[in-house]
C-alpha cells in the first residue's frame, strides 16, 4: 500500500465519448465482465463502491487494492469514470451514472493502497437516497462508517461541536460539565469534620 496519498482535482470529461477517451483502454472486456445497471453504471467484479451523502455533497470510495495510474473524470450530468491498472497490468474501468447532476469542478479525489476516495458537491442541495440511476449493482453499497441521517446532520449543523447540549443537560443534571458545585460541597464537608484537639502534637510523617 502506498503510504503517501496524492490529492488531485477533478478533470472535466471531454466531448469525446468514453470509448474515445484515454481512460477507456480495455473497455470492451471490462464492460462485459462488469456488473451493469439499466442506468449505465458498470462496476467490474472485485471492485466495490462505498458511498455516503450530506445535503450538499457526495462522499464515495472506489475500493480496489493498489490501483495503478488512476484517472478519475466527471461531468456535470453525473457521469463519473475511473480508470485504473490492476495488479495483473490490465486496464479496468468503473463507470457511475449518478442519480442527479453534480458540480464536476468541485470534484476532489485521492488515491491510496485501498482505492480511490472522492468528494463532490451536488448541483442542488438535498438528499438523493441512492447513488446511481437504475438498480444499483450489488457492489455499490452504503458506507456505514460515513453514514449520517438527516436528523443527525441537522443536529450537527445546529451544534458544530457534535453534541446536543440540551440532551446532555437533561441526562446529567444541571451541574453537568463542571466540578464547581462538588468542590464547594466537599470543602464545606471537610470544614465540619475537624479531629484536631488542643494540645495534640503534630505527627511527623515520613514519605518513602
Amino acid at each position: 500500500a502506498r503510504s503517501e496519498q496524492k490529492e488531485r482535482r477533478g478533470v472535466m470529461l471531454s466531448a469525446a465519448t468514453p470509448s474515445d477517451a484515454d481512460v477507456s483502454g480495455g473497455k470492451d472486456a471490462a464492460d462485459k465482465a462488469a456488473m451493469i445497471t439499466s442506468g449505465g453504471t458498470a462496476v467490474p467484479p472485485g471492485i466495490s463502491v462505498l458511498w455516503a451523502e450530506r445535503q450538499e455533497r457526495l462522499i464515495f470510495i472506489i475500493e480496489v487494492s493498489d490501483p495503478g495510474d488512476p484517472q478519475l473524470q466527471a461531468d456535470d450530468s453525473g457521469l463519473v469514470i475511473l480508470a485504473i491498472t490492476d495488479k495483473k497490468g490490465a486496464r479496468q474501468q468503473v463507470k457511475l451514472e449518478l442519480l442527479h447532476r453534480i458540480d464536476s469542478a468541485s470534484l476532489r479525489w485521492s488515491a491510496s493502497g485501498r482505492g480511490v476516495s472522492a468528494e463532490v458537491m451536488k448541483m442542488a442541495v438535498g438528499r438523493w437516497g441512492c447513488l446511481v440511476k437504475g438498480i444499483p449493482p450489488a457492489n455499490v453499497k452504503v458506507d456505514w462508517s460515513q453514514f449520517v441521517d438527516e436528523d443527525e446532520e441537522a443536529e450537527t449543523r445546529r451544534d458544530p461541536r457534535g453534541h446536543d447540549v440540551h440532551k446532555m443537560r437533561g441526562a446529567m443534571g444541571n451541574d453537568w460539565g463542571s466540578n464547581l458545585a462538588r468542590t464547594i460541597a466537599a470543602r464545606k464537608q471537610s470544614e465540619n469534620v475537624n479531629t484536631y484537639v488542643d494540645g495534640d502534637e503534630d505527627d511527623d510523617i515520613t514519605l518513602f
